[in-house]
């Protein structure tokens, strides 16, 4: 299915906001990799970022919402072309099912990429999927077509397990649901700001 396709489904919502040069993202918001919504919308209030979600309401998950990034074009959506347009960069937030507690890294913005892993790292068990491999080496987000990394300078994926998401199946953004979503989200508010200093310099 493509995006243009699937936003013409009556419980599929597209929303984006733009503000900050460094953009946060989930393009499987709602009931497909749930709490990557709630995660990036509490990213960008707190950081003052751009926001894009795509996020399907139904009640139950359904695959047949779930576009792969790589396939996510801003042809079929003014809002996203507008978003991409607007920001110099993008982090993606995405859920895995990795029988491990790990965050997985990627995308093709090295150097936030890589400031993003030194920051968690202090915290988490993290994984830099380009570099490191491993574990994560199928989560690298490194395909040049992927949505995050169509951007001017590239982006940063990060793959999030589901003991960190599912917290937030009922719970708002200003309701953190655990201190550990709510060290990630303030780690990864941290290393936005530090890296939008960088456009105003």
């Amino acid at each position: 299915m493509k995006l243009a396709k699937l936003l013409t489904h009556q419980d599929v919502i597209e929303y984006s906001i733009l503000q900050g040069k460094v953009g946060v993202m989930a393009v499987h918001g709602g009931n497909i990799e749930r709490g990557t919504e709630q995660i990036a919308v509490c990213i960008a209030q707190n950081s003052n970022s751009s926001l894009y979600v795509i996020s399907p309401r139904t009640q139950k998950r359904d695959w047949k919402f779930h576009i792969s990034s790589n396939k996510i074009s801003p042809r079929d959506s003014e809002k996203l072309a507008q978003f991409l347009e607007h920001v110099s960069t993008a982090i993606s937030i995405h859920g895995h099912v990795i029988k491990r507690n790990v965050i997985c890294v990627g995308g093709l913005n090295q150097a936030l990429r890589r400031s993003i892993v030194q920051s968690l790292r202090e915290d988490f068990d993290v994984v830099d999927a380009i570099e490191d491999g491993g574990i994560c080496r199928n989560l690298s987000a490194k395909n040049p077509k992927n949505v995050v990394n169509l951007t001017r300078d590239k982006g940063v994926q990060i793959e999030i397990p589901l003991l960190m998401r599912k917290a937030f199946k009922y719970k708002p953004c200003d309701e953190m649901p655990t201190e550990e979503t709510r060290l990630l989200v303030t780690r990864l508010v941290e290393t936005i700001q530090e890296f939008e200093k960088s456009f105003e310099e």
